[in-house]
């Protein structure tokens, strides 16, 4: 079986299919609170002390489920939203509420715990004989601009949910949020006739964030890593109100959809694509049909195609889907967001030492936008800085420049570090170590190998940022 899960912003939702019936594509409808529904609130409840969950998604916002009035002593705890944008790059001041006992990544693991739950008693009520997790796959939707940790965080949240057995399950793969919007835009492709070498564009508007990503169909209908640009807005929330007249009911809106419009119009303008062939409305705001006329309004003497696929608020779970049925068939290549290499040392006298008075240089092994086939590997050979040296270590940095000199230089991050033991020190510096990263579908495999006898020293997972 493999299941899909959207673990979105405000909402969230998972599919599932049996490998052997590809054809029939599950979406969840039925959550606890509330049935015909394909997306239940990213939302948690907990007992006083913020350790225990009481209830979570329609459950956790119901207003005084007991009846307990307002302002009461035994008034529930605030229900924890948003907690999601804790693994972005949002300044502090930015951050939605937490509370202070409780960490965002607890708040994770308890969601996708009850999500787990829910999903395991939804799939062994269609097959009563699954052993669950293990003849389960999952594919977890990731946003595209988040941080590089974003999957270390997400995988180790899900294997504490009992989504996995082991922390580096291969169970596991990762797509984005806006990758998995396409392919289920793929779908409806040949409903528009759109041919290969044709750009499109994907609007996700969902509840908390609009991703806008603009990319060219492949012959088969392959889906490459094309990515012109790729913008993620965070939209405010906002208030309801009842029994207002349809020119307060606009103007809460006109805000939004206008900077919607004006990103799209940004999108166009900066594509090296002249021609767009087609735009895509998914997520839940965009079966707002005013969002799609003043869209079409808009756009519709630029792009001669605007349309809002079925059931678009379920676009990225059901993409989801396809891409973990056919993820090496459908994204052959990717485009690199980011120049990664590792810190190297010189006894060079410059000016960038580090505590032992060595030079910290930045030795690039792979460029940003460089095009990368799946499971491509990019390497170099590497030798110990002293004759008696029995670990080394590798620090992988990346930075959004496409060159770079140092690794203390603007910008430069630290990815991860792999530490090798080596027992061959009786050959002195004379001992090349290869070391390479193979990207992957969306994680980096480090590894670290003996480079005259073969022998692999290390081999560890990174997280690949899109």
């Amino acid at each position: 079986i493999l299941v899909a899960i959207d673990f979105g912003t405000t909402y969230s939702s998972f599919a599932y299919v049996h490998k052997e019936n590809q054809e029939t594509v599950v979406v969840n409808y039925s959550w606890p609170g509330k049935e015909g529904v394909p997306k239940a609130p990213t939302a948690l409840q907990y007992d006083e002390e913020y350790k225990n969950v009481t209830s979570w998604g329609n459950l956790a916002l119901e207003e005084d489920p007991d009846g307990i009035p307002d302002n009461t002593e035994g008034q529930r705890p605030r229900p924890v939203e948003l907690f999601k944008f804790h693994i972005s790059n949002l300044s502090k001041k930015e951050l939605p509420w937490l509370p202070p006992q409780l960490h965002y990544t607890k708040a994770i693991e308890d969601y996708l715990t009850q999500m787990r739950k829910l999903i395991q008693v939804t799939l062994v009520r269609r097959w009563p004989t699954i052993n669950f997790p293990q003849q389960v796959g999952f594919v977890l939707t990731i946003p595209a601009e988040w941080p590089p940790h974003t999957t270390k965080v997400m995988r180790e949240c899900a294997y504490k949910a009992g989504l996995l057995t082991s922390l580096n399950s291969q169970r596991l793969e990762f797509t984005t949020e806006p990758e998995a919007a396409a392919l289920h835009c793929l779908s409806v492709i040949k409903e528009h006739n759109l041919q290969p070498n044709d750009s499109f564009l994907v609007a996700d508007c969902g509840g908390g964030t609009v991703d806008l990503t603009l990319r060219k169909l492949l012959p088969e209908n392959n889906l490459p890593q094309y990515v012109v640009d790729e913008i993620k807005e965070q939209m405010e929330e906002a208030g309801w109100i009842l029994k207002v007249d349809y020119e307060t009911v606009k103007g809460m809106f006109d805000p939004v959809i206008d900077r919607i419009i004006n990103l799209i119009d940004d999108q166009l303008k900066n594509s090296s694509e002249k021609i767009c062939s087609a735009m895509f409305l998914v997520g839940g705001f965009s079966e707002s049909p005013y969002l799609l006329r003043r869209v079409k309004e808009t756009f519709e003497h630029q792009v001669p195609i605007i349309a809002v696929p079925a059931v678009p608020i379920a676009a990225i779970v059901r993409g989801a889907i396809t891409y973990g049925l056919n993820v090496i068939d459908i994204v052959p290549d990717r485009v690199l967001k980011w120049t990664y290499g590792i810190a190297w040392v010189s006894g060079d006298k410059l000016n960038k030492r580090t505590k032992d008075g060595m030079y910290l240089y930045f030795h690039e092994l792979a460029r940003r936008g460089s095009n990368v086939k799946v499971n491509q590997k990019f390497s170099g050979d590497f030798y110990p800085i002293r004759p008696n040296q029995d670990i080394i270590t590798f620090n992988v940095y990346y930075t959004s420049k496409y060159e770079a000199k140092y690794c203390n230089d603007p910008g430069m991050r630290l990815l991860g570090v792999i530490k090798v033991k080596t027992y061959d020190t009786h050959l002195g510096l004379n001992r090349p170590i290869e070391f390479s990263l193979a990207f992957g579908k969306v994680e980096i495999k480090a590894t670290a190998k003996n480079k005259s006898t073969g022998e692999i020293y290390n081999e560890t997972t990174l997280e690949l940022t899109l």
